[in-house]
């Protein structure tokens, strides 16, 4: 996925919304993760094209404009319209003195926010625990040396204050540079990336998903934001398959628990390198405003931690891992379609809980009490919307759209011999609610959730957010 395709225009962002049939837009997607409607073909691996239907036009000079300048990239958005419409203005910063191979350097800046009010309840005829929350502020600062080069940062600020004492978080969530080698055929990039795996860990801007929240497999099975550093190519061939391979850090086996994989990421934070991970993703879009994704990942996690023996003699295992990942979108008249299903194999996982360390003592000390590292995690989710006002209002730019979601997530599927799964872990979960966008980037939503942990339908959750791109 183009980092351009991310923020163009507005903020590669705001071009992507821009493509959605006036009468009845669809929630805005990004090429780097996004998935509602809204362009006329699959995400570009280097910076997406204009659409056809209308030349956007150039972003506004600090000084003035070049004589020669190049057309402006915004994002490609996934599940595209029926019809397309004129990309909206870019906005960024544009130098006047042309560079490298003869574009103007650029440097557009994007962002997007999400807040919530939540409300919890766990078990029958107790309180609701109520929660209100700046879920997450992100800015996206994408620069173009040339047409060819370009880097892209994006920095994410979780829960309003990151502190030692609090549950607040500053980071980086991805920071690479992308070369085009063969024009949209062939792209390499290197740095901190998102791992190509499912829908959500790509496309999670508010206004794009569903949900005052993202989906709880996204949150678990494919534990979204998932990023790693690596490198690899990227490209599409024809206009209807496109292609992601990467070698990344691979997870931290010494860091896992009942909860999967989640624990392990490095997230380009001291991650050890002494393993790797092979991540690929393949997508097909048979006919306009449909895409089916493939992906796959395999890694030796072992070579990532030093293990010893009972005698404190070094040992030399192996701790392979294994995931796969598919995901379909469909969007038509009006209905938008989602369905994603991943599983992750970690088969010598009652190994791995019998390791030590050199001093003598169990990297996994007490796993029947909390809960064994699993042997397989694995989920899904069906999830359908509709803009109702399509039909109640011909013609408008607005959105209203009533959706429902089904879930399975379960992070203890299989355990090792002699362990019991935790239930707690094995969650059906529905989702009902509505997403308002009054404008294609700016979203108010509402929705119930009531969740099954293996119990009985006894957690139920109300939550109301507002979000936002730009």
């Amino acid at each position: 996925m183009s980092a351009r395709a991310r923020i163009a225009g507005a903020g590669a962002l705001l071009s992507l919304l821009a493509t959605t049939p006036p009468a009845h837009a669809q929630a805005p997607d990004v090429d780097l993760d996004a998935p509602p409607p809204i362009s006329a073909e699959p995400p570009a691996p280097g910076p997406a094209e204009p659409p056809a239907s209308a030349e956007p036009p150039p972003p506004p000079a600090l000084s003035p404009p070049p004589a020669v300048e190049a057309a402006p990239t915004g994002p490609v958005i996934e599940l595209p319209p029926d019809t397309a419409a004129p990309s909206r203005p870019m906005v960024g910063v544009r130098a006047a003195a042309a560079v490298g191979d003869g574009a103007a350097p650029t440097t557009i800046i994007g962002g997007y926010g999400q807040l919530d009010v939540r409300y919890r309840r766990v078990g029958f005829g107790r309180d609701f625990d109520g929660r209100a929350n700046v879920r997450r502020i992100v800015l996206l600062v994408d620069h173009a040396w040339s047409e060819r080069i370009h880097s892209y940062v994006e920095l994410e600020w979780e829960n309003a204050v990151a502190c030692s004492s609090c549950q607040g978080v500053a980071e980086v969530e991805q920071a690479f540079i992308d070369a085009e080698v063969v024009g949209r055929a062939l792209h390499v990039r290197a740095g901190l990336m998102l791992v190509p795996m499912g829908i959500i860990n790509r496309w999670h801007e508010p206004p794009v998903f569903y949900g005052v929240d993202r989906p709880s497999f996204d949150q678990s099975v494919i534990p979204t934001t998932w990023r790693e550093l690596g490198a690899g190519l990227t490209g599409r061939v024809g206009e209807h398959w496109r292609w992601e391979a990467y070698v990344m850090t691979a997870i931290d086996p010494t860091r896992l628990g009942p909860d999967g994989i989640i624990g392990g990421r490095g997230l380009g934070m001291l991650q050890p390198a002494r393993a790797a991970a092979l991540v690929g993703r393949v997508e097909y879009s048979p006919w306009l405003g449909t895409i089916i994704g493939l992906a796959g990942y395999g890694s030796d996690m072992a070579p990532n931690a030093q293990f010893f023996d009972a005698a404190g003699q070094r040992i030399h295992p192996r701790f392979p891992l294994f995931g796969w990942a598919a995901d379909a979108r469909a969007r038509h008249a009006g209905f938008e379609l989602r369905l994603v299903a991943a599983q992750f194999f970690m088969p010598r996982s009652g190994a791995l809980m019998d390791t030590r360390r050199a001093d003598g003592s169990f990297y996994y000390p007490d796993p029947a009490v909390t809960g064994p590292v699993p042997n397989r995690t694995q989920g899904a989710y069906a999830e359908l919307a509709y803009d109702v006002l399509r039909l109640a209002l011909p013609g408008t730019a607005q959105q209203l759209l009533p959706f429902a979601r089904a879930e399975y997530y379960n992070t203890q599927a299989a355990v090792p011999d002699f362990y019991q799964p935790r239930g707690d872990f094995d969650v059906k979960e529905l989702t009902m609610g509505v997403s308002y966008l009054p404008i294609q980037h700016v979203v108010g939503k509402a929705d119930v959730q009531l969740r099954d942990r293996h119990f009985g339908l006894d957690e139920l959750l109300i939550n109301f957010g507002v979000g936002w791109m730009f």
